[in-house]
């Protein structure tokens, strides 16, 4: 039998519990912080290092398996108009003139994807325009997820309801995707053929040592520092990120996955930039060329005035777990890196629209953004140093966005949004790009390898460094499989680079 004593102790430790729920419950009920004082010791504070703090459960990686799940009823084949061209937008306002001019356009489809803050009953559009315009409400949405599952992993009052929009432009014909924003509105006249570039394009490209870039003073800003929003803050006053030669280029359009417009009066700055330096502000660029960045290069783009083809569909996803404000900049990035390995380029080109943008408080814009100036420059190096043993793109795509969760860029949610999104894509029929070299090899990456008939000839291993991807994979088609594996080592050496080219070459073409 317990003693008086124990009695008592369990009676007074029970009270303290009861007591410290009463306390938290009060705190929380008055909007009071109860997590962890921060040490606010020494001469300042701590840096995010972007080291993996977490690991992501093996068996939830999807692999091989992604899109060999069951396959819903595709919604290709509703009353929505089927369409080339396709024009993708949230809001949660009234019409703006923005919408009102691209739902005009007559050559363009329309989405239009509601969110629950957005007016009802909601029309942009003639009634001569109506058959090329979708608007999705949420009651919509809620009936597609039965065809499109995916729809359930995208929250409610977030920026990521445009997700839905460019799968349903992707299910319904798509290929080209203009992803606007309801405050960047078309100039007069722009969009005469913007969507369809010339097969070769007169380009301008930076030459430049380090990895990241900023277009806006060699397009024309009027003013320097003068940054996009999403630039590392430690290098907005470097001269060594923006004023660098540039190397006039012919390139073939069909490289280019993602065009991003530039924007006049309230281009998309930073809260930073925003609260010190004057705007409005209309690029003077005296050179009316896009920009074209070279491989090993990053730039920010955004969601707001920005050309997506085809080819650049599956970059298309902007994170949930993070504010909007980041969304669309981890998106970019991300869809760069992955972009290299496959032949794909980002270009800017000179302002074809203006922003009016919608009242904001900068303050709130600087704390939605938080990520962007504490995170961003880890984040440039953790993705110039990535590196990853699959060969196919999704595969590619899912163990890339792991390494951004274990790495705390995004959530746990954000790997299996990007699944659901994988699975969907394939499910609608998307063919997803190969890599240069898989194409010259005769590589089935999405099914098995398609060995090609090898000799001895050897490379001319002092040149190597001038070889391109494409031109090294043609050459070795010619060598046995240890020899060819011999150079491609050679060359990732020399080029530092080209790591995972050696091993998807020896697992496809040679099957070790």
């Amino acid at each position: 039998m317990p003693s008086w004593g124990t009695v008592g102790t369990v009676v007074v430790v029970w009270h303290a519990f009861l007591y410290k729920l009463h306390l938290d419950h009060s705190f929380d009920s008055a909007g009071l912080d109860t997590s962890p004082v921060k040490s606010i010791s020494g001469a300042t504070g701590s840096l995010f290092k972007g080291n993996v703090v977490r690991h992501f459960v093996h068996s939830e990686r999807r692999g091989e398996a992604l899109g060999k799940s069951q396959c819903g009823v595709s919604s290709t084949g509703s009353s929505a108009p089927h369409c080339k061209f396709w024009s993708v937008v949230t809001t949660i306002y009234e019409p703006s003139q923005s919408i009102w001019k691209q739902t005009a356009l007559p050559d363009w489809c329309t989405v239009i994807v509601g969110d629950k803050k957005t007016p009802t009953p909601y029309l942009a559009w003639r009634p001569e325009d109506q058959s090329r315009v979708v608007y999705l409400s949420p009651t919509d949405q809620e009936a597609l997820e039965v065809t499109l599952p995916f729809i359930s992993s995208v929250p409610w009052n977030h920026f990521g309801r445009k997700n839905i929009g460019y799968l349903f432009a992707i299910q319904h014909g798509a290929e080209v995707i203009w992803d606007f924003d309801d405050d960047n509105e078309l100039k007069d006249g722009a969009a005469a053929g913007f969507a369809a570039p010339k097969e070769k394009v007169l380009a301008r490209s930076p030459q430049l040592n380090g990895t990241v870039f900023n277009p806006y003073p060699s397009m024309g800003a009027q003013r320097f520092p003068f940054w996009p929003r999403g630039f590392p803050l430690l290098q907005i006053k470097d001269n060594a990120t923006a004023d660098v030669a540039m190397n006039e280029v012919e390139i073939d359009s069909s490289t280019i996955g993602v065009w991003q417009s530039l924007a006049d009066n309230d281009p998309d700055v930073d809260a930073v930039l925003r609260m010190t330096q004057d705007l409005p502000m209309h690029f003077a660029t005296r050179d009316n060329r896009a920009v074209v960045l070279p491989k090993g290069v990053f730039s920010p783009y955004n969601a707001q005035a920005t050309m997506i083809m085809k080819r650049a569909f599956w970059g298309a996803l902007l994170p949930i777990t993070v504010h909007g404000r980041v969304s669309d900049i981890w998106r970019g990035l991300s869809a760069q890196r992955l972009g290299w390995d496959i032949g794909i380029q980002l270009a800017f080109l000179p302002p074809i629209v203006d922003q009016f943008r919608n009242a904001h408080n900068y303050l709130a814009d600087m704390d939605s953004e938080a990520d962007l100036y504490f995170k961003a420059e880890e984040f440039l190096s953790f993705l110039s140093a990535w590196s990853s043993n699959a060969t196919s793109l999704p595969e590619r795509i899912e163990d890339l966005w792991i390494q951004m969760y274990e790495r705390t860029y995004v959530e746990l949610k954000d790997v299996q949004l990007l699944q659901a999104w994988l699975d969907a894509l394939i499910c609608s029929g998307y063919e997803f790009p190969v890599p240069a070299w898989a194409v010259f090899l005769g590589i089935d990456l999405y099914g098995s390898p398609q060995r090609q008939a090898t000799t001895g000839i050897q490379l001319d291993n002092g040149a190597m460094s001038d070889l391109t991807e494409e031109e090294l994979a043609r050459r070795v088609t010619q060598l046995s499989c240890a020899t060819a594996v011999v150079n491609l080592i050679q060359y990732a050496v020399v080029n530092h680079s080209g790591f995972s080219l050696v091993v998807g070459f020896t697992l496809a073409y040679c099957g070790w």
